[in-house]
């Protein structure tokens, strides 16, 4: 149990931290509005988790890679998606006032958004999908009980939270949040720009 469990906690935390489409919202909320924000849209992204943990274990995950109408609909959904918070980026207008020494911008997301944004970024990526399929047939025995799985299960729930939680809290230091309220316009477009062009990766991403 335990090697087993070490070995999927390092698996999935060296997954969660590679660059993706979770990383730049998670920065993009935590900059533009708040800690408590980038952290609402950690647990999107960890309740997301669970939702493709559930599939996997039930063979659905099997069926979407195993299906090119199924991969599809779920690829061009969550490409559609990002790109929608993509050309939301470009267009926001900036919050920022020219007094640095305000800890955040106007907080106009509220947590079930960040949640929302979170869960669906997360939940709609077919890449993701694919992880979990690959995670479970690979490093999951068939044979494991229901109480170990239950543990892998929210280890990686907690993993998830924890490493975008952290992101959260490094990107409000206030150096780099005062350095963010000066670009906050081009920095908007710059994410804007980034989650689109991830976007159509997705979009054009082949099993």
């Amino acid at each position: 149990m335990t090697p087993l469990l070490v070995t999927v906690a390092l698996v999935h935390l060296m997954a969660v931290m590679s660059p993706g489409p979770d990383l730049v919202i998670c920065i993009k909320h935590t900059l533009k509005y708040s800690r408590a924000i980038g952290i609402w849209t950690a647990l999107g992204f960890a309740c997301g988790v669970l939702v493709h943990i559930t599939y996997c274990l039930l063979g659905i995950a099997l069926l979407i890679s195993q299906s090119i109408l199924l991969f599809n609909i779920v690829k061009l959904i969550g490409a559609a998606y990002l790109i929608y918070l993509g050309v939301k980026a470009l267009f926001a207008k900036s919050d920022s006032k020219l007094d640095f020494e305000v800890t955040a911008t106007k907080k106009e997301l509220k947590p079930w958004q960040a949640w929302r944004d979170g869960f669906l970024t997360n939940l709609l990526n077919p890449k993701v999908t694919l992880y979990f399929l690959g995670f479970f047939s690979v490093m999951i025995p068939p044979d494991l009980p229901f109480s170990t799985i239950l543990v892998i299960t929210l280890t990686l729930f907690f993993l998830t939270l924890a490493w975008f939680s952290f992101v959260a809290t490094v990107m409000t230091v206030k150096p780099i949040r005062d350095k963010f309220l000066r670009i906050e316009k081009r920095a908007d477009q710059v994410f804007g720009g980034i989650l689109i062009l991830l976007g159509l990766k997705v979009a054009t991403a082949k099993l």
